[in-house]
């Protein structure tokens, strides 16, 4: 198979052209025994296993279109943000992706380890542009000086001490901290788009042009588990005077090659939207005036307030008796822990469960035990002895929590039982029938409740009894 010229210079990648592992006849992918397919590696090929990192979280995706300027943004340092290409200038959030030569993007943007960086991995060994503004202190300050080998064009000085760099960096991306390399195809087919081993970012000139970031940015946070992801900047219009959110020129021939994108993008969201609802990946626009109509619009206000509300106020949530929460907890005991100690099942525990009405009867069931029978450990009306104490007889119909009451009170710890002993015997006189009725239960649950009250667990006390 020959290589495109875009993907010939990108190694790692040629292999990428279209998910090999797919049988386009049917779109079903060949992956069928469940083998694990990486996506994310380091400058070495180690893979960087980040899907699913964010399961189930909230992301913004800020495009670079201007109206982000007009925009609030201090908001988002509390939310989590991937930006675009140099779209790091306005906006330092979580990540950045990019798609397109690295020497194309700010060298600070790279440099910054606070950034999880997504890049084509054939870009690891690829050159860096210099263009950051640097501080070498005022005393070295002055007029544009012009270095050796350089031009005022290239390098000079501002009088408080700055200078602007504007040359060939000695760093390759694979230098930089925070670099997830990724696998790209130039194959877009909607039924893949979303399982597909690869990631697409549009189509290859031979199957009608059309490639963007926004593309493979929208896969990568899908794949690190994020479900909702809210549009900022996507506006999908471009002219003269209206570009980006950062400053950088366009002529008239890449303007006109951004717009024939927005509307192939378009075509291509709208096919998408049914299977991003699907597989619940929610998409939505924060831009009203958008010409992005796949996804339903959400003001950004609102945008904030829903994905912030799982987090409620952090700075206001109470954080005294954390440490110390689990310590109180066994010296005051929880409601519903003594049904739980003294062998309680199901709904006992949970105080009224979803398998029946008596908790007791619906462990016999799934004991293989008729309701109302005794189980093995119950026979019936027989006594039973207990190393010399008195005679404990076990009710036929009795459930597991009464039972086990009642073998509390009778053992070494019947003192602390005592205000409940009338109690406990007027209510096996009630569970005589052939079955224990839901108010004799409820009744046990009080019990259980007065005994984690008086602090009378028997686990409690059994390690307070010599």
């Amino acid at each position: 198979m020959s290589i495109f010229r875009s993907l010939a210079k990108d190694g790692p990648d040629t292999t990428a052209l279209h998910s090999p592992k797919w049988r386009e006849d049917k779109d079903v992918p060949v992956k069928s025994l469940g083998e694990q397919v990486p996506f994310f590696y380091t400058r070495g090929g180690a893979v960087l296993p980040l899907e699913g990192q964010y399961r189930g979280g909230h992301a913004f995706l800020m495009a670079n279109g201007p109206s982000v300027a007009a925009l609030d943004l201090t908001p988002l340092h509390r939310r989590w943000v991937m930006t675009m290409n140099n779209g790091a200038r306005t906006f330092r959030g979580n990540a950045n992706c990019t798609v397109d030569e690295p020497s194309r993007f700010s060298l600070s943007m790279w440099l910054d380890p606070t950034i999880l960086k997504f890049a084509p991995m054939s870009h690891f060994e690829k050159p860096l542009w210099d263009n950051r503004l640097v501080y070498v202190g005022e005393e070295q300050g002055g007029g544009c000086v012009e270095q050796e080998g350089k031009t005022p064009a290239t390098a000079w000085r501002a009088t408080d001490g700055w200078v602007q760099r504007w040359e060939a960096s000695k760093l390759k991306l694979g230098d930089c901290p925070n670099v997830a390399g990724y696998r790209r195809n130039e194959k877009y087919h909607a039924p893949r788009w979303l399982n597909e081993e690869t990631i697409n970012w549009g189509n290859h000139g031979k199957w009608g042009g059309g490639r963007s970031v926004l593309l493979a940015s929208l896969r990568i946070l899908f794949l690190l588990g994020f479900r909702k992801v809210y549009l900022l900047g996507v506006d999908f219009e471009m002219s003269g005077t209206q570009r980006y959110h950062f400053d950088e020129g366009r002529t008239a021939n890449a303007i006109k090659g951004n717009m024939s994108t927005y509307a192939k993008l378009q075509a291509w969201f709208a096919e998408l939207q049914p299977h991003f609802l699907k597989a619940g990946y929610v998409v939505r626009n924060c831009n009203a005036q958008s010409k992005l109509t796949a996804f339903p619009f959400i003001s950004y206000e609102d945008a904030l307030a829903e994905s912030g509300v799982q987090m409620g106020d952090p700075s206001r949530e109470r954080t005294e008796g954390m440490y110390s929460r689990a310590a109180d907890a066994k010296q005051g005991g929880a409601t519903g822990s003594v049904a739980a100690e003294i062998g309680a099942t199901g709904p006992v525990a949970s105080e009224g469960g979803a398998t029946g009405p008596v908790a007791g009867e619906a462990t016999k069931a799934t004991a293989g035990v008729h309701p109302g029978e005794p189980m093995a450990s119950e026979p019936g009306m027989e006594p039973r002895s207990s190393g010399g104490e008195s005679e404990t007889p076990v009710v036929r119909g009795a459930t597991r929590l009464q039972v086990k009451l009642r073998e509390a009170a009778t053992g070494p710890v019947a003192p602390l039982f005592a205000p409940l002993q009338a109690q406990l015997l007027e209510l096996e006189e009630k569970l005589r029938g052939e079955d224990a009725s839901e108010a004799c239960e409820s009744e046990l649950f009080a019990m259980a409740r007065e005994l984690e009250r008086n602090g009378t667990t028997p686990l409690r006390t059994q390690q307070q009894v010599p």
